[in-house]
Protein backbone atom coordinates (compact mmCIF):
# COMPACT_ATOMS: atom_id res chain seq x y z
CA UNK A 1 0.00 0.00 0.00
CA UNK A 2 2.86 2.11 0.62
CA UNK A 3 4.45 1.51 -2.38
CA UNK A 4 1.13 2.38 -4.23
CA UNK A 5 0.81 5.94 -2.52
CA UNK A 6 4.93 6.75 -3.04
CA UNK A 7 3.73 7.43 -6.79
CA UNK A 8 2.50 11.00 -7.15
CA UNK A 9 0.17 10.05 -10.00
CA UNK A 10 -1.52 7.01 -7.31
CA UNK A 11 -2.25 9.80 -4.67
CA UNK A 12 -3.81 11.96 -7.60
CA UNK A 13 -6.07 9.66 -8.99
CA UNK A 14 -7.25 8.70 -5.11
CA UNK A 15 -8.30 11.79 -4.77
CA UNK A 16 -9.84 12.53 -7.64
CA UNK A 17 -11.62 9.40 -6.39
CA UNK A 18 -12.54 10.31 -3.66
CA UNK A 19 -13.72 13.81 -4.28
CA UNK A 20 -15.83 12.69 -7.11
CA UNK A 21 -17.90 10.23 -4.98
CA UNK A 22 -18.43 13.68 -2.63
CA UNK A 23 -20.30 15.39 -5.37
CA UNK A 24 -22.72 12.37 -5.35
CA UNK A 25 -24.21 13.18 -2.03
CA UNK A 26 -25.80 16.56 -3.49
CA UNK A 27 -27.63 14.28 -5.98
CA UNK A 28 -29.67 12.43 -3.36
CA UNK A 29 -31.15 15.84 -2.81
CA UNK A 30 -32.06 16.35 -6.27
CA UNK A 31 -33.65 12.91 -6.17
CA UNK A 32 -36.06 13.06 -3.32
CA UNK A 33 -36.22 16.58 -2.52
CA UNK A 34 -34.82 19.04 -5.60
CA UNK A 35 -37.16 17.29 -8.65
CA UNK A 36 -40.39 16.80 -6.48
CA UNK A 37 -40.23 20.59 -5.06
CA UNK A 38 -39.45 21.92 -9.04
CA UNK A 39 -42.61 19.29 -10.65
CA UNK A 40 -45.02 21.16 -7.51
CA UNK A 41 -43.97 24.68 -8.37
CA UNK A 42 -43.90 24.58 -11.80
CA UNK A 43 -46.57 21.66 -12.80
CA UNK A 44 -46.74 18.94 -15.11
CA UNK A 45 -46.31 21.28 -18.57
CA UNK A 46 -44.30 23.44 -17.64
CA UNK A 47 -41.84 20.78 -16.50
CA UNK A 48 -41.90 18.47 -19.12
CA UNK A 49 -41.69 21.67 -21.10
CA UNK A 50 -38.29 22.43 -19.46
CA UNK A 51 -36.83 19.28 -19.96
CA UNK A 52 -37.74 19.36 -23.50
CA UNK A 53 -36.07 22.75 -24.00
CA UNK A 54 -32.67 20.65 -21.91
CA UNK A 55 -33.06 17.92 -24.36
CA UNK A 56 -32.85 19.90 -27.36
CA UNK A 57 -29.83 21.89 -25.82
CA UNK A 58 -28.11 18.73 -25.06
CA UNK A 59 -28.60 17.97 -28.87
CA UNK A 60 -26.30 21.10 -29.36
CA UNK A 61 -23.66 19.43 -27.40
CA UNK A 62 -22.90 16.20 -30.01
CA UNK A 63 -20.52 18.16 -31.93
CA UNK A 64 -18.67 18.93 -28.96
CA UNK A 65 -18.12 15.84 -27.39
CA UNK A 66 -15.59 13.89 -29.20
CA UNK A 67 -13.42 16.51 -28.83
CA UNK A 68 -12.67 16.60 -25.47
CA UNK A 69 -11.49 13.11 -25.54
CA UNK A 70 -8.94 13.69 -28.58
CA UNK A 71 -8.26 16.67 -26.16
CA UNK A 72 -7.30 14.44 -23.35
CA UNK A 73 -5.20 12.14 -25.67
CA UNK A 74 -2.64 15.35 -27.04
CA UNK A 75 -2.59 17.01 -23.87
CA UNK A 76 -1.73 13.82 -21.96
CA UNK A 77 0.75 12.21 -24.63
CA UNK A 78 2.54 15.95 -24.47
CA UNK A 79 2.26 16.01 -20.68
CA UNK A 80 3.87 12.67 -20.41
CA UNK A 81 6.59 13.72 -22.31
CA UNK A 82 7.13 17.21 -20.51
CA UNK A 83 6.33 18.73 -23.75
CA UNK A 84 4.84 22.32 -23.00
CA UNK A 85 4.83 23.33 -26.41
CA UNK A 86 2.82 20.36 -27.49
CA UNK A 87 0.62 20.97 -24.09
CA UNK A 88 -0.08 24.76 -25.49
CA UNK A 89 -1.02 23.51 -28.86
CA UNK A 90 -3.00 20.72 -28.11
CA UNK A 91 -5.15 22.90 -25.26
CA UNK A 92 -5.25 25.89 -27.92
CA UNK A 93 -6.84 23.69 -30.60
CA UNK A 94 -9.10 21.99 -28.09
CA UNK A 95 -10.62 25.40 -26.86
CA UNK A 96 -10.70 26.95 -30.05
CA UNK A 97 -13.20 24.06 -31.71
CA UNK A 98 -15.55 24.25 -28.63
CA UNK A 99 -16.41 27.33 -28.28
CA UNK A 100 -16.74 27.70 -32.14
CA UNK A 101 -19.04 25.05 -32.57
CA UNK A 102 -20.70 25.70 -28.89
CA UNK A 103 -21.42 29.75 -30.42
CA UNK A 104 -22.81 28.03 -33.47
CA UNK A 105 -24.81 25.61 -31.28
CA UNK A 106 -26.11 28.55 -29.49
CA UNK A 107 -27.38 30.49 -32.77
CA UNK A 108 -28.88 27.56 -33.95
CA UNK A 109 -30.56 26.20 -30.44
CA UNK A 110 -32.22 29.59 -30.25
CA UNK A 111 -33.42 29.76 -33.90
CA UNK A 112 -34.91 26.36 -33.32
CA UNK A 113 -36.51 27.08 -30.09
CA UNK A 114 -37.85 30.74 -31.90
CA UNK A 115 -39.12 28.64 -34.49
CA UNK A 116 -40.74 26.41 -32.13
CA UNK A 117 -42.50 29.57 -30.58
CA UNK A 118 -41.50 29.36 -27.07
CA UNK A 119 -40.67 32.02 -25.06
CA UNK A 120 -37.68 34.41 -24.14
CA UNK A 121 -37.14 32.13 -20.60
CA UNK A 122 -37.06 29.09 -22.36
CA UNK A 123 -35.14 29.68 -25.06
CA UNK A 124 -32.73 30.58 -21.91
CA UNK A 125 -33.15 26.92 -20.96
CA UNK A 126 -32.03 25.31 -24.16
CA UNK A 127 -28.97 26.94 -24.18
CA UNK A 128 -27.76 26.12 -20.61
CA UNK A 129 -26.31 22.70 -21.44
CA UNK A 130 -24.64 24.05 -24.49
CA UNK A 131 -22.82 26.51 -22.38
CA UNK A 132 -21.74 24.15 -19.94
CA UNK A 133 -20.40 21.49 -22.88
CA UNK A 134 -18.12 24.52 -23.75
CA UNK A 135 -16.63 25.01 -20.72
CA UNK A 136 -16.48 21.19 -19.46
CA UNK A 137 -15.16 20.42 -22.76
CA UNK A 138 -12.51 22.83 -22.42
CA UNK A 139 -11.15 23.19 -18.88
CA UNK A 140 -12.00 19.77 -17.07
CA UNK A 141 -10.91 17.84 -19.89
CA UNK A 142 -7.71 20.31 -19.74
CA UNK A 143 -7.51 19.28 -16.16
CA UNK A 144 -8.45 15.67 -16.40
CA UNK A 145 -5.10 14.91 -18.66
CA UNK A 146 -2.73 16.05 -15.86
CA UNK A 147 -4.40 13.14 -13.91
CA UNK A 148 -6.25 16.31 -11.59
CA UNK A 149 -9.60 15.66 -11.72
CA UNK A 150 -10.21 16.32 -8.01
CA UNK A 151 -10.17 20.31 -8.63
CA UNK A 152 -13.12 19.82 -10.89
CA UNK A 153 -15.20 17.57 -8.48
CA UNK A 154 -14.44 19.64 -5.34
CA UNK A 155 -15.46 22.95 -7.30
CA UNK A 156 -18.98 21.10 -8.40
CA UNK A 157 -19.67 19.66 -4.79
CA UNK A 158 -19.20 23.37 -3.40
CA UNK A 159 -21.19 25.05 -5.92
CA UNK A 160 -23.84 22.42 -6.03
CA UNK A 161 -24.46 22.45 -2.22
CA UNK A 162 -24.96 26.39 -2.41
CA UNK A 163 -27.09 26.24 -5.68
CA UNK A 164 -29.26 23.60 -4.08
CA UNK A 165 -29.93 25.60 -1.15
CA UNK A 166 -31.59 28.61 -3.67
CA UNK A 167 -33.84 26.14 -5.25
CA UNK A 168 -34.91 24.52 -1.10
CA UNK A 169 -34.95 28.28 0.28
CA UNK A 170 -35.83 30.52 -3.02
CA UNK A 171 -39.57 30.04 -3.87
CA UNK A 172 -38.41 31.84 -7.47
CA UNK A 173 -36.41 29.15 -8.42
CA UNK A 174 -39.36 26.72 -7.61
CA UNK A 175 -41.63 28.53 -9.56
CA UNK A 176 -39.87 30.13 -12.51
CA UNK A 177 -39.02 28.29 -15.28
CA UNK A 178 -35.48 29.27 -15.94
CA UNK A 179 -34.38 29.86 -12.80
CA UNK A 180 -35.73 25.89 -11.85
CA UNK A 181 -33.46 24.66 -15.08
CA UNK A 182 -30.26 26.33 -13.77
CA UNK A 183 -30.21 24.19 -11.18
CA UNK A 184 -29.00 21.07 -13.49
CA UNK A 185 -26.17 23.47 -15.47
CA UNK A 186 -25.10 26.45 -13.14
CA UNK A 187 -23.30 25.11 -10.50
CA UNK A 188 -21.04 22.34 -13.11
CA UNK A 189 -21.02 25.63 -15.31
CA UNK A 190 -19.54 27.53 -13.00
CA UNK A 191 -17.06 24.90 -11.51
CA UNK A 192 -15.77 24.48 -14.84
CA UNK A 193 -14.77 28.36 -15.53
CA UNK A 194 -13.42 28.46 -11.93
CA UNK A 195 -11.61 25.24 -12.64
CA UNK A 196 -10.34 27.00 -16.10
CA UNK A 197 -9.02 30.19 -14.37
CA UNK A 198 -6.87 28.29 -11.34
CA UNK A 199 -5.80 25.82 -14.59
CA UNK A 200 -4.57 28.58 -16.26
CA UNK A 201 -2.87 30.01 -13.31
CA UNK A 202 -1.12 27.41 -12.65
CA UNK A 203 -0.05 26.79 -16.25
CA UNK A 204 0.25 29.47 -17.65
CA UNK A 205 2.32 28.45 -21.22
CA UNK A 206 -0.98 26.86 -21.73
CA UNK A 207 -1.90 30.01 -23.38
CA UNK A 208 1.50 31.04 -25.03
CA UNK A 209 1.81 28.56 -27.51
CA UNK A 210 0.32 28.14 -31.25
CA UNK A 211 -3.13 25.85 -31.69
CA UNK A 212 -1.97 22.90 -33.72
CA UNK A 213 -4.20 22.34 -36.30
CA UNK A 214 -7.75 22.76 -35.05
CA UNK A 215 -8.97 20.99 -38.11
CA UNK A 216 -7.69 18.14 -37.60
CA UNK A 217 -9.25 18.12 -34.52
CA UNK A 218 -11.89 18.73 -35.21
CA UNK A 219 -12.10 15.53 -37.77
CA UNK A 220 -10.80 13.29 -35.09
CA UNK A 221 -13.49 14.76 -32.51
CA UNK A 222 -16.11 14.38 -34.73
CA UNK A 223 -16.12 10.55 -35.02
CA UNK A 224 -15.94 10.15 -31.31
CA UNK A 225 -18.39 12.99 -30.64
CA UNK A 226 -21.29 11.39 -33.36
CA UNK A 227 -21.06 7.80 -31.46
CA UNK A 228 -21.00 9.84 -27.59
CA UNK A 229 -23.69 12.20 -28.49
CA UNK A 230 -26.09 10.39 -30.28
CA UNK A 231 -26.03 7.69 -28.28
CA UNK A 232 -27.11 10.21 -25.27
CA UNK A 233 -28.75 12.49 -27.86
CA UNK A 234 -31.40 9.56 -28.83
CA UNK A 235 -32.71 9.92 -25.19
CA UNK A 236 -33.31 13.63 -25.32
CA UNK A 237 -34.83 13.25 -28.98
CA UNK A 238 -37.28 10.76 -27.54
CA UNK A 239 -38.50 13.41 -25.08
CA UNK A 240 -38.76 16.20 -28.02
CA UNK A 241 -40.60 13.54 -30.05
CA UNK A 242 -42.60 12.29 -27.11
CA UNK A 243 -43.88 15.92 -26.06
CA UNK A 244 -44.70 16.54 -29.61
CA UNK A 245 -47.30 13.34 -30.26
CA UNK A 246 -48.45 12.70 -26.54
CA UNK A 247 -49.53 13.99 -23.06
CA UNK A 248 -47.41 16.18 -20.48
CA UNK A 249 -47.65 13.34 -17.91
CA UNK A 250 -45.93 11.04 -20.20
CA UNK A 251 -43.59 13.48 -21.60
CA UNK A 252 -42.88 14.16 -17.45
CA UNK A 253 -42.58 10.29 -17.35
CA UNK A 254 -39.97 9.64 -19.61
CA UNK A 255 -38.29 12.60 -18.99
CA UNK A 256 -37.70 11.73 -15.39
CA UNK A 257 -36.46 8.09 -15.82
CA UNK A 258 -34.01 9.55 -18.14
CA UNK A 259 -33.00 11.68 -15.51
CA UNK A 260 -32.73 9.52 -13.20
CA UNK A 261 -30.73 7.49 -15.23
CA UNK A 262 -27.86 10.55 -15.94
CA UNK A 263 -27.75 10.93 -12.32
CA UNK A 264 -27.01 7.00 -11.58
CA UNK A 265 -24.57 7.34 -14.20
CA UNK A 266 -22.43 9.75 -13.39
CA UNK A 267 -21.02 8.10 -10.53
CA UNK A 268 -20.21 5.60 -12.63
CA UNK A 269 -18.37 7.96 -14.49
CA UNK A 270 -17.25 9.76 -11.63
CA UNK A 271 -15.00 6.89 -11.34
CA UNK A 272 -14.29 5.77 -14.99
CA UNK A 273 -12.69 9.64 -15.85
CA UNK A 274 -10.21 9.64 -13.96
CA UNK A 275 -9.29 6.00 -14.35
CA UNK A 276 -9.25 6.46 -18.43
CA UNK A 277 -7.11 10.15 -17.20
CA UNK A 278 -4.28 8.12 -15.63
CA UNK A 279 -4.55 4.67 -18.00
CA UNK A 280 -3.55 7.58 -20.62
CA UNK A 281 -0.98 8.75 -19.17
CA UNK A 282 0.44 4.95 -18.37
CA UNK A 283 -0.19 3.58 -21.10
CA UNK A 284 2.94 4.25 -22.88
CA UNK A 285 4.68 2.91 -20.42
CA UNK A 286 2.60 -0.39 -19.62
CA UNK A 287 3.50 -4.03 -21.57
CA UNK A 288 1.33 -5.65 -23.78
CA UNK A 289 -0.30 -7.74 -20.87
CA UNK A 290 -1.30 -5.06 -19.03
CA UNK A 291 -2.65 -3.18 -21.61
CA UNK A 292 -4.55 -6.82 -22.71
CA UNK A 293 -5.69 -6.64 -18.88
CA UNK A 294 -6.80 -3.45 -18.73
CA UNK A 295 -8.92 -3.68 -21.91
CA UNK A 296 -10.67 -6.88 -19.90
CA UNK A 297 -11.11 -4.88 -17.17
CA UNK A 298 -13.26 -2.19 -19.01
CA UNK A 299 -15.13 -4.58 -20.81
CA UNK A 300 -16.33 -6.72 -17.84
CA UNK A 301 -16.86 -3.53 -15.98
CA UNK A 302 -19.37 -2.32 -18.67
CA UNK A 303 -21.12 -5.75 -18.73
CA UNK A 304 -21.68 -5.90 -14.67
CA UNK A 305 -22.83 -2.42 -15.24
CA UNK A 306 -25.24 -2.87 -17.61
CA UNK A 307 -26.64 -5.51 -15.56
CA UNK A 308 -26.86 -3.63 -12.48
CA UNK A 309 -28.50 -0.33 -14.88
CA UNK A 310 -31.02 -2.42 -16.50
CA UNK A 311 -32.41 -3.92 -13.08
CA UNK A 312 -31.80 -1.29 -10.47
CA UNK A 313 -33.35 1.38 -12.50
CA UNK A 314 -36.09 -0.98 -13.92
CA UNK A 315 -36.98 -1.15 -10.66
CA UNK A 316 -36.32 2.10 -8.88
CA UNK A 317 -37.69 4.37 -11.59
CA UNK A 318 -41.16 3.65 -11.70
CA UNK A 319 -41.11 3.50 -8.00
CA UNK A 320 -40.00 6.77 -7.56
CA UNK A 321 -42.04 8.28 -10.02
CA UNK A 322 -45.40 7.36 -8.73
CA UNK A 323 -44.63 7.58 -5.58
CA UNK A 324 -42.37 10.87 -5.44
CA UNK A 325 -43.65 12.73 -8.02
CA UNK A 326 -46.89 11.13 -8.88
CA UNK A 327 -46.59 9.95 -12.52
CA UNK A 328 -48.14 6.65 -13.25
CA UNK A 329 -45.98 4.65 -15.88
CA UNK A 330 -47.42 5.10 -19.73
CA UNK A 331 -47.55 0.99 -20.08
CA UNK A 332 -46.78 -2.48 -18.86
CA UNK A 333 -43.89 -3.68 -17.61
CA UNK A 334 -43.16 -5.42 -21.02
CA UNK A 335 -43.47 -2.26 -22.76
CA UNK A 336 -40.94 0.15 -20.77
CA UNK A 337 -38.34 -3.05 -20.13
CA UNK A 338 -36.18 -1.75 -23.24
CA UNK A 339 -36.26 1.68 -22.27
CA UNK A 340 -34.26 0.50 -18.87
CA UNK A 341 -32.04 -2.08 -21.61
CA UNK A 342 -31.20 0.63 -23.37
CA UNK A 343 -29.95 2.75 -20.33
CA UNK A 344 -27.83 -0.69 -19.00
CA UNK A 345 -26.51 -0.59 -22.78
CA UNK A 346 -25.36 3.65 -22.93
CA UNK A 347 -24.18 2.55 -19.45
CA UNK A 348 -22.11 -0.68 -20.83
CA UNK A 349 -20.89 1.73 -23.94
CA UNK A 350 -19.75 4.30 -21.52
CA UNK A 351 -17.87 2.25 -19.36
CA UNK A 352 -15.96 0.63 -22.02
CA UNK A 353 -15.51 3.72 -24.08
CA UNK A 354 -13.98 5.62 -21.05
CA UNK A 355 -10.65 3.95 -21.17
CA UNK A 356 -11.27 2.39 -24.97
CA UNK A 357 -11.05 5.72 -26.66
CA UNK A 358 -8.35 7.40 -24.67
CA UNK A 359 -5.71 4.58 -25.05
CA UNK A 360 -6.85 2.82 -28.63
CA UNK A 361 -7.95 3.80 -31.98
CA UNK A 362 -11.58 4.32 -31.18
CA UNK A 363 -12.51 5.36 -34.98
CA UNK A 364 -13.33 1.39 -35.02
CA UNK A 365 -16.33 1.21 -32.16
CA UNK A 366 -16.88 5.10 -32.76
CA UNK A 367 -18.66 4.42 -36.17
CA UNK A 368 -19.99 0.90 -35.39
CA UNK A 369 -21.95 2.37 -32.64
CA UNK A 370 -23.18 5.39 -34.77
CA UNK A 371 -24.34 2.73 -37.06
CA UNK A 372 -26.31 0.87 -34.37
CA UNK A 373 -28.36 4.04 -33.34
CA UNK A 374 -29.01 5.03 -36.55
CA UNK A 375 -30.56 1.58 -37.58
CA UNK A 376 -32.53 1.41 -34.80
CA UNK A 377 -33.28 5.24 -35.29
CA UNK A 378 -34.70 4.38 -39.10
CA UNK A 379 -36.40 1.18 -37.91
CA UNK A 380 -38.34 2.99 -35.41
CA UNK A 381 -39.12 6.01 -37.96
CA UNK A 382 -40.83 3.32 -40.17
CA UNK A 383 -42.84 2.12 -37.36
CA UNK A 384 -44.23 5.37 -36.80
CA UNK A 385 -46.74 4.95 -39.41
CA UNK A 386 -47.93 1.82 -37.62
CA UNK A 387 -47.58 1.68 -33.87
CA UNK A 388 -48.32 4.69 -31.39
CA UNK A 389 -45.22 6.39 -29.60
CA UNK A 390 -44.74 4.79 -26.98
CA UNK A 391 -44.38 1.01 -28.36
CA UNK A 392 -42.42 3.27 -31.14
CA UNK A 393 -40.34 4.33 -28.74
CA UNK A 394 -39.71 0.84 -27.19
CA UNK A 395 -39.15 -0.61 -30.43
CA UNK A 396 -36.16 1.84 -30.91
CA UNK A 397 -34.75 1.15 -27.40
CA UNK A 398 -34.92 -2.43 -27.71
CA UNK A 399 -33.21 -2.47 -30.91
CA UNK A 400 -30.48 0.17 -30.27
CA UNK A 401 -29.89 -1.78 -26.74
CA UNK A 402 -29.12 -5.07 -28.19
CA UNK A 403 -26.67 -3.65 -31.10
CA UNK A 404 -24.76 -1.70 -29.20
CA UNK A 405 -23.79 -4.76 -26.81
CA UNK A 406 -23.12 -6.56 -30.18
CA UNK A 407 -20.88 -3.78 -31.41
CA UNK A 408 -19.13 -3.89 -27.91
CA UNK A 409 -18.60 -7.16 -28.38
CA UNK A 410 -17.31 -7.01 -31.48
CA UNK A 411 -14.84 -4.59 -30.43
CA UNK A 412 -13.28 -6.12 -27.41
CA UNK A 413 -12.77 -9.49 -29.27
CA UNK A 414 -11.27 -7.13 -32.19
CA UNK A 415 -8.88 -5.60 -29.97
CA UNK A 416 -7.89 -8.81 -27.89
CA UNK A 417 -7.20 -10.56 -31.13
CA UNK A 418 -4.46 -7.88 -31.78
CA UNK A 419 -2.67 -8.08 -28.57
CA UNK A 420 -0.85 -11.15 -27.43
CA UNK A 421 -1.73 -12.84 -24.37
Amino acid sequence: MSAFFADREHRKLVWSLGANMLTRIPSLAMVFLVLPLLITGLGQERYAAMFAALALGGLGTIPMAGNGIYGVRMIGDAASRGDHAGESAAFLSLAIVNFSLGFAMIALATIVMVARGNGAALVCVALLPIIQGMCNGTFDNARLAYNEHYWTAGLALSLQIAWYSLILLAPPFRHHVLLAATVFHAPITLASITNGVLLLRKRPWLLRGRAADPRRMLRAGLSFGAAEGLVMGALGVVVIYLQATSTASVTAWFATQNRLFQMCLTPLLMILVPLGGFVRLKWASAGERRQRDAIKAAYAAGAVALIGMTAGLSLIGPYYARHWLNLAPPGDVGLLLPLFALFGAITFYRCFAAIAYLVLDGVWLAHRVIASVLVAGLVALLATRFLAPVPTFSLFAAGAAFLIVVVLSQSARHTLAGRPA
